[in-house]
């Protein structure tokens, strides 16, 4: 970090000042450290920390069972809204697939290695990477089990339909919140549906999604909560 110590957009992203950056014209948002690294670099890797989850897998009879440990210093927030707004004006801005002169590294590799979910995420999206290959295993659970219950829809924009179709008819993501009575995935975020209305359209987005796939039902006797919502949200 020390690099960037003459850069005054690249010690507003260490400081966390994010607004600052919107106001910043191209010519310091475009300065690079010494290392070769851009602002974007740095706010890829500058983002909220999603650890790494313990995950077992269980071969069960109908499908294979992920149960996710979660991880206790993870505070359960999102990432915040300023910090999408600028991660986004910055690549307005900022060459996505610039390299830094240090490794080689791209602000997507910066990104995945200081587990900065929500930078990956947004990253891919603007580099319109299509996930053709949605295979079963930790690496997914542990993307859609955050995905899911921050609200980061955009994640399955990122997946074939078909594709994210096959995983859940392969896999269950369970929660081990509570060891004796785990839930489901899907069901988490029925039962968890949040009271703040700015959340709420993003949770609907993904409501209506785990519905398309058959992950949620809306009678009494499938096991959800669903039948409880407004018809709004039911099927029609």
């Amino acid at each position: 970090m020390l690099l960037g110590k003459n850069s005054k957009a690249h010690i507003a992203v260490l400081y966390k000042h994010y607004e600052s950056l919107q106001k910043y014209d191209d010519k310091i948002l475009t300065d690079k450290d010494e290392g070769g690294r851009s602002v974007l670099h740095f706010m890829s890797s500058w983002g909220k920390r999603h650890p790494r989850l313990r995950v077992t897998c269980e071969e069960r009879e109908e499908c294979q069972e992920y149960t996710v440990q979660e991880d206790s210093n993870f505070d359960g927030k999102a990432e915040t809204e300023v910090y999408f707004v600028t991660l986004e004006h910055l690549l307005t801005k900022i060459n996505v697939d610039d390299k830094d002169l240090l490794l080689e590294e791209t602000p997507l590799s910066y990104a995945i290695r200081s587990e900065s979910l929500g930078a990956e995420l947004k990253l891919l999206q603007t580099k319109k990477n299509e996930c053709n290959q949605l295979n079963v295993s930790n690496d997914t659970v542990n993307i859609i089990y955050y995905s899911t219950l921050l609200g980061y829809d955009g994640v399955f924009k990122l997946f074939i339909a078909e594709q994210l179709k096959n995983f859940w008819d392969k896999a269950k993501i369970v929660i081990a919140r509570d060891l004796e009575t785990p839930q489901s995935l899907a069901h988490y975020i029925v039962r968890n549906y949040p009271v703040d209305t700015a959340e709420q359209n993003r949770y609907e987005q993904l409501i209506e999604y785990f519905k398309q796939i058959k992950c949620i039902d809306d009678t009494e006797q499938s096991g959800t909560s669903l039948y409880k919502f407004p018809k709004r949200m039911r099927k029609n």
